[in-house]
């Protein structure tokens, strides 16, 4: 079995001493469990735990850390990265595996399934669950048996403009550049923005130390309404390197872009260059419902042409990151014309951030997708408890589905929960179902308005929620535990996810404080992301649980 690397790192004298204090603690568990049945000893500890479970060197990983957790007195590890994996045969195999070696050893695996936020495993089932938005009045021209499309005349362009962007060294400067392009684009367009980006000592280098934020609406004015992001990936110190992401305008063409160092975060030089703003084709739209299909029509008579005879089927999309520019194909023998101008409107997936997109809560056959992974789930490990992984809903009710139903983008969230609830208990009456808690608690991002690109509020959503749901708050540095003890308030049981690769546990030692006293607070969840956003992923383990068992 191979070593967990942030072992290997400190070396083997240290590794032996942490597996004679583990055992320790976990005795000194057992016995205080056995003496009092009550208080911290009873509390549960958590461990957050993503994995594909693609190789037999990440088998090896997770069951080092399954180990190593269970020596310390962990009772639960939320494990997985979506329910594709347990339908997977190499992948099932190994987690049918590590399932028996956690039992073994007193641990229970939690799966985390059913992304709705970062799209999920279900899109590549069928693409056509994105949660879209309405593109509408695309321009195209026919030039024999296909029409393409005619992009705007005008590119709006910085070129070659260099900005040198400073970070916060204890006082204010500039740490962005700016491009408002209010009237120049058009509401229910893509867009796609290029620059070139040089940094010179940035510090830390982080996913979020250079960011781009695209606000829709006047913000001068106070007319936010929608916010998009995206994180771009460089190095302390980089020549130039171009990047590029796509954007929807919506239903506005008031659009503020800033590109710079992300707030006081981030110190050092980033120098910015050649942005450039371009009217984006359609590349993929969603086609499987009627509703759905692109509408073509003449752009001088309006004249709604139809689909089969006049022009064939617009392709389906096979997936969010497939296809190019799509062309129209024209039948020959039908109303269009050669030379003519259309206009197409057609729904494609509402974009944020350039890659994450979400699951539409209204889209036919989600219900019976869910059903399928939990029979697979449920046959292959029959776990008591679930975890959904539905945090940062950022784009929701924009899809004209989504808006038939006339209510709150909240009551979508917490019915579609609800609704994965029961497709879990009809495989297991008494499974319990837990979730990330950001969208449905007010003090986290169910609160903000607007929260990136959710059209409407979100404050109703714990509302339709089943209420026995267990709650992981996690916002990493907010007042977690004002959130926790609302949710406690408003009848939740709470496990608090904390961590989050700090440097130490004093934020967590206060919010355990101050909620350890509700029956409903359960305990709290080692959460790290690792290497990939994290710094010492799970080096700190075994410190984790003395501090939840306050030992």
């Amino acid at each position: 079995m191979a070593a967990e690397p942030g072992i290997q790192y400190q070396g083997k004298a240290r590794k032996v001493a942490k597996t004679k204090r583990c055992g320790m603690c976990a005795a000194l568990l057992l016995a205080l469990t056995s003496i009092t049945g009550l208080g911290a000893a009873k509390r549960e500890a958590w461990v957050w735990l993503p994995s594909r479970m693609a190789s037999d060197a990440e088998y090896d990983k997770v069951t080092n850390i399954i180990t190593r957790a269970a020596a310390c007195g962990y009772t639960s590890v939320v494990f997985g990265s979506g329910e594709d994996i347990y339908r997977r045969p190499e992948s099932a195999s190994r987690i049918r595996r590590t399932d028996s070696l956690a039992k073994g050893l007193g641990l229970e695996i939690i799966p985390s399934i059913w992304s709705m936020g970062y799209g999920g495993t279900v899109t590549y089932a069928d693409p056509d669950v994105i949660e879209s938005t309405p593109m509408r009045g695309l321009r195209y021209r026919v030039n024999g048996t296909a029409a393409r499309y005619v992009p705007d005349e005008e590119i709006v362009e910085a070129a070659k403009r260099a900005e040198i962007v400073t970070g916060y060294e204890g006082r204010v400067v500039t740490n962005s550049v700016g491009l408002k392009l209010t009237d120049r684009l058009k509401p229910h367009h893509t867009y796609r923005l290029t620059c070139r980006v040089k940094t010179e000592n940035v510090s830390p280098v982080k996913y979020y130390s250079v960011r781009g934020n695209i606000y829709h609406g006047d913000i001068d004015r106070g007319e936010k309404k929608e916010w998009e992001l995206y994180d771009f990936i460089v190095k302390s110190t980089q020549d130039w390197k171009e990047y590029e992401w796509e954007f929807n305008t919506y239903g506005t063409s008031d659009i503020k872009i800033t590109v710079g160092l992300n707030k006081s975060r981030v110190t050092g030089t980033v120098l910015i260059d050649s942005i450039r703003v371009e009217d984006r084709p359609l590349t993929r739209c969603l086609t499987s419902e009627r509703w759905m299909r692109p509408v073509v029509r003449s752009a001088a008579s309006g004249r709604v042409y139809v689909e089969g005879r006049d022009y064939r089927p617009f392709p389906k999309m096979k997936s969010f990151r497939s296809g190019g520019a799509i062309a129209i194909e024209i039948i020959p023998g039908g109303a269009i014309a050669d030379g003519e101008e259309l206009l197409v409107d057609a729904h494609v997936p509402a974009i944020q951030g350039a890659k994450q997109f979400s699951v539409c809560p209204s889209a036919a056959g989600l219900n019976a997708y869910w059903r399928k992974t939990a029979r697979e789930i449920d046959a292959l490990i029959h776990p008591r408890r679930w975890f959904f992984t539905v945090d940062e809903w950022r784009v929701a009710n924009r899809c004209e589905k989504c808006r038939a139903r006339k209510v709150s983008p909240g009551r979508l969230m917490g019915e579609s929960i609800a609704e994965m609830a029961a497709v879990v208990r009809e495989v297991n009456p008494k499974a319990e179902v837990c979730a990330w808690a950001d969208m449905f608690c007010p003090l986290e991002n169910a609160g903000r308005n607007p929260y990136y690109c959710v059209d409407g509020s979100m404050l109703d959503s714990w509302e339709y929620l089943p209420k026995d749901l267990i709650m992981v708050p996690w916002m990493n540095g907010r007042d977690d535990a004002k959130s926790t003890k609302w949710l406690m308030e408003h009848g939740f049981r709470c496990i608090a996810g904390g961590y989050y690769n700090y440097p130490d546990f004093s934020r967590d030692i206060r919010w355990r404080d101050a909620c350890k006293d509700d029956p409903k607070f359960l305990g709290m969840m080692f959460t790290t992301w690792g290497g990939v956003w994290g710094d010492g992923g799970y080096y700190k383990l075994e410190e984790y649980a003395d501090m939840v068992f306050e030992r």
